[in-house]
């Protein structure tokens, strides 16, 4: 995912797009690199492709707990400007007992 940083925006965006059908085959440790990779690259997505990057993700977050990504994909989703719901926030808490948050600092 770290190479993608490096490629053509445009073509980061159709891959991101293409990417959209596939959420349920990756696993959340790769959906979170792909979200830290985009906006790395600075290419946000649309809102519906971040409307289902989110909603997949929710269900998975457990997935997440164990391999600290999750403060890096959180950060990755605030520089694309996406603003997760109280409750998404809430299941993030949960799912990771809050090391999400840990050593982030608001704005």
């Amino acid at each position: 995912m770290a190479q993608l940083r490096h490629s053509n925006t445009e073509v980061l965006r159709r891959l991101a797009e293409g990417a959209r059908h596939g959420f349920a085959a990756i696993s959340a440790d790769e959906l979170a690199d792909l979200i830290v990779a985009l906006a790395g690259a600075g290419v946000r997505p649309s809102q519906g492709w971040l409307g289902s990057f989110m909603a997949e993700l929710q269900g998975r977050l457990e997935e997440l707990s164990t391999t600290g990504r999750a403060p890096a994909m959180l950060s990755a989703l605030v520089r694309l400007g996406v603003r997760p719901t109280a409750g998404w926030l809430r299941s993030l808490v949960d799912a990771t007992g809050g090391a999400a948050l840990q050593g982030m600092r608001p704005r």
